[in-house]
């Protein structure tokens, strides 16, 4: 049995989804693979003191598995990839998510981590997925701009974020989800243009309070300079492993050889949005998911 586990990039969102926002991301490939494998010869992959690693040493039952990162960069969510790797023999496409990320977010604790989880729901619906704090709904949505195009471009640069977050005093960002919650609501207007507004809006909101990493506002501020680049969003903890491009679609490929002049890489594009774990799932089950 083989699952593919899709990147995960938060558009709108990220340090909102920790003090009750709610949050707009994108699953792409590539991504991860779990690989379901015979007993013999299995060590665990990864490191025990990890959330995969306590998760495993608490499980009752145990799946080895063969993990592969077929991304190469950070920022893509290969830490909770190893999770859902432990985590997905034992699930059903029936399966709580609300309870699935209640208890990540516990483990993760033990782990001197702070999550909001919310990555995590984007690797496991895949696709656009928007998650409404207030009804704590989760939605698979398509792409909804039909003459837009977006890039996600590897910075190179990495910050670790369970350590950032860690650190991070939420009384300091408890005003974030005023800004971000109407700008993804902005996503089921359907308009490009003014989704491509919030998202600046968004970025320069996190510059101003200083969430964003110089090196990776230089970078998105370089690609703004083009006049075809509509928005250019530093993505991750503090802004510093992807920057999410958006254009219009006659002008993919001018916008895909600025980007190579700058020498940055290409890790997705809209092409490569890519379902989740739960239509994995229900392919392999026959069932449908219930919250």
């Amino acid at each position: 049995m083989t699952f593919v586990i899709p990147g995960k990039t938060f558009l709108v969102g990220e340090y909102s989804a920790l003090v009750e926002g709610s949050v707009l991301g994108v699953a792409t490939t590539p991504g991860f693979s779990m690989q379901t494998i015979s007993q013999e010869n299995f060590s665990f992959p990864f490191s025990e003191q990890s959330p995969a690693g306590l998760l495993w040493s608490e499980s009752k039952r145990k799946f080895p598995f063969q993990f592969q990162d077929h991304i190469g960069w950070g920022g893509f969510g290969k830490s909770t990839a190893e999770y859902l790797s432990v985590l997905i023999p034992t699930l059903k496409a029936n399966s709580n998510f609300s309870d699935i990320r209640l208890q990540y977010q516990s483990i993760s604790e033990k782990c001197g981590a702070r999550v909001s989880g919310l990555d995590m729901a984007i690797q496991y619906f895949g696709r656009i997925l928007h998650f409404d704090q207030e009804s704590q709904v989760y939605q698979s949505l398509g792409w909804n701009f039909s003459d837009f195009e977006f890039f996600i471009v590897s910075t190179g640069l990495k910050v670790k974020t369970h350590e950032h977050l860690a650190t991070l005093n939420l009384d300091q960002i408890r005003h974030f989800p005023r800004i971000s919650n109407p700008i993804v609501e902005l996503y089921f207007k359907k308009n490009g243009e003014d989704f491509c507004r919030g998202l600046n809006e968004w970025s320069d909101f996190l510059v101003r309070e200083q969430f964003i990493q110089k090196e990776s506002l230089e970078l998105s501020l370089n690609l703004r300079k083009s006049p075809e680049i509509l928005s250019a969003k530093p993505c991750g903890a503090m802004g510093a492993d992807v920057i999410f491009v958006m254009c219009r679609t006659e002008n993919f490929s001018h916008v895909k050889h600025k980007i190579s002049e700058l020498n940055l890489n290409i890790c997705a594009t809209t092409q490569d949005i890519a379902m989740g774990i739960l239509d994995q799932l229900s392919q392999v089950q026959g069932s449908a998911y219930v919250d």
